[in-house]
């Protein structure tokens, strides 16, 4: 089998995982979880397939593996992020009501 051949699309199939993953990024930055979440049908279709290839656990591959666990990282921090300031907000919204509910009750 040509080996060049077999690169030139498992580059690609691997550069098309790190855009799904940057747009994931964008998305996350953006507040649009349904982005994210839409997108991560398509990256997880790729990531099978890549896995299924064995393509990461390929030397030849080694930079673009680098690449894809920072933007991995990247996602996952960006969403925790998200995920805690979702959840301060919902706990100074759960003040304020109960703010409100104590004043209601004193008049």
């Amino acid at each position: 089998m040509d080996t060049k051949k077999q690169t030139v699309p498992d580059r690609k199939l691997l550069d098309d995982l790190g855009v799904l993953l940057e747009r994931q990024i964008n998305f996350a930055h953006q507040g649009n979880l349904s982005g994210v979440e839409l997108l991560s049908i398509q990256t997880e279709s790729l990531v099978e397939e890549v896995e299924r290839l064995g393509l990461l656990k390929s030397e030849e591959f080694k930079e673009e593996y680098e690449g894809l666990s920072e933007l991995y990282q990247e996602l996952c921090l960006t969403l925790t992020l998200d995920k805690e300031e979702t959840l301060r907000e919902l706990n100074d919204a759960r003040k304020a009501k109960k703010t409100v509910q104590a004043y209601h009750s004193n008049i």
